[in-house]
């Protein structure tokens, strides 16, 4: 019994040495793979039963798997692999990492914007025996991607999918983010292929969105400006009451010092007066800009101009910046004014035009000859 033993195992070792050497002496299974292709075409191959085995000479960059005589798949790793005997057809598998393009995506976002998308996807086979049980795996991945891509463009706004609203750039890093998320749904594609990156070659977004982006993001410099006035109004109001408060204060101590109580009086009602005067020279300078605003929104193919939109824009941070100033009320030793106020008032009632009505009275020269 011994001796039949060794008789078997030096058979064996004989065969594997020849299926071996015969098989590192064959070129190793390749095949040109198409766009639309990952598999090749199958490769009959019979395993004799005096050897039971066979050399698969495997390629780096393709997975051969094998389907046996009772319909199963296996994935053989190259080198020596012991086989049933009977028929079996070899198919090889792309292994590397691949592209490919989507058809064109034209759908409306959730709020009505019409986006059209060119999209190249970058994927590679992770699993060739789930590959095998998909008919027409590239043409199954891709469309899936596509309905993905659709639907993601169908269930969010324009502002989500664009992402920057100085730009129509698309918000890559979301889209991708949710086709992974839909695509893990798809269980038997998903364990078979790995997409590595979707990348936008090409996009076109609804103009008018556009458009009316700009015109909100104007309109909300607006608003910007006119809560700052609010807020400086009603701090000034404030102030002014807390002032009043100090004058009742400060006659109420008239019998200790009314001459310095006085003369403080008459100095606290000299600030206010400048105050209020400069606040109101102000507030009509600002109600000024605001009517050439309104009158340049009126005339769309002005604002739509660079050159008007950028003078607008211009005018607006003029706004803000001027609106930002802080009323501090200070007393300086000498009885004068010490404050931001008392030094942005100068530019303005000393006759010396400021930034922003070199702005307005050029956004209206510009109005005047657009009219006629």
């Amino acid at each position: 019994m011994k001796g039949l033993e060794e008789i078997l195992s030096t058979w064996q070792s004989i065969i594997k040495s020849g299926v071996t050497a015969f098989g590192r002496w064959k070129r190793p299974y390749q095949y040109a793979f198409k766009d639309s292709e990952v598999v090749s075409p199958g490769l009959e191959k019979k395993i004799s039963i005096f050897t039971g085995a066979d050399y698969v000479n495997l390629h780096p960059t393709t997975y051969v798997v094998a389907r046996s005589p009772e319909g199963t798949w296996q994935n053989l790793k190259g080198g020596y692999v012991e086989l049933h005997p009977g028929r079996y057809t070899y198919h090889l598998v792309d292994k590397r990492d691949r592209s490919g393009s989507l058809p064109k995506i034209a759908e409306t976002t959730l709020d009505g914007a019409m986006v059209s998308l060119v999209i190249s996807v970058m994927y590679k086979v992770v699993d060739p025996i789930r590959v095998m049980e998909i008919q027409n795996p590239v043409d199954a991945l891709l469309s899936g991607l596509h309905s993905d891509t659709k639907e993601y463009i169908r269930t969010h706004t324009f502002d989500e999918i664009v992402g920057n609203s100085d730009s129509n750039e698309i918000d890559r890093d979301r889209m991708f983010r949710h086709v992974r998320q839909e695509q893990g749904k798809h269980h038997q594609i998903s364990r078979a292929f790995a997409v590595g990156d979707l990348m936008v070659k090409d996009r076109e977004v609804d103009s008018r969105f556009m458009d009316i982006r700009k015109n909100l993001h104007i309109q909300q410099g607006e608003k910007d400006v006119e809560a700052k006035l609010l807020t400086q109004n009603q701090e000034l109001e404030k102030r002014v009451a807390s002032q009043e408060v100090e004058i009742n204060q400060m006659k109420a101590k008239a019998e200790v010092s009314q001459q310095e109580i006085l003369k403080k009086v008459r100095m606290q009602e000299i600030v206010l007066d400048r105050e209020r005067q400069a606040y109101q020279m102000k507030q009509e300078r600002w109600s000024h800009t605001i009517d050439v605003l309104e009158r340049a929104f009126s005339m769309p193919n002005y604002i739509q101009s660079t050159s008007g939109l950028k003078l607008i824009q211009d005018i607006i941070s003029e706004l803000k910046k001027e609106a930002s100033i802080d009323f501090n009320v200070e007393l300086s030793p000498d009885g004068g004014h010490a404050g931001a106020e008392n030094q942005s008032s100068k530019g303005v009632a000393g006759g010396k035009p400021s930034n922003l009505d070199d702005l307005t009275n050029t956004l209206l020269s510009m109005l005047d000859r657009n009219k006629r």
